[in-house]
């Protein structure tokens, strides 16, 4: 079955093409969203980076590979988890341009 048939029978049956407006519309609002959240992760990284440099906090290897090696399996799972999802993933990548171009 090839992209065309798939794209077909989606446009074809209205309940399919409902949910994958539905899915591109939420992934587009969780996107624009994520957009704070990732400004505030790299405002904490840069913090971190100018706390290790300046030696007032000293992180060992065998602490962040132990945070690594916990949250692993969780970030794998998440990551494919929404990859499976095609609307929801571009209109996720779509929020989220959207969010830094408008500011």
């Amino acid at each position: 079955m090839g992209i065309e048939q798939i794209l077909l029978s989606i446009a074809n049956t209205p309940q399919s093409l409902l949910i994958c407006i539905l899915q591109l519309a939420l992934g587009f609002a969780l996107g624009y969203m994520f957009k704070s959240f990732l400004k505030i992760a790299i405002i904490v990284g840069f913090l971190l980076f100018i706390f290790a440099l300046l030696g007032l906090w000293n992180p060992s290897f065998n602490e962040v590979e132990r945070y690594l090696s916990f949250l692993g399996p969780y970030i794998t799972r998440a990551i494919s988890s929404i990859i499976t999802i095609v609307p929801f993933t571009v209109g996720f990548i779509i929020g989220i341009f959207v969010g830094i171009l408008k500011g």
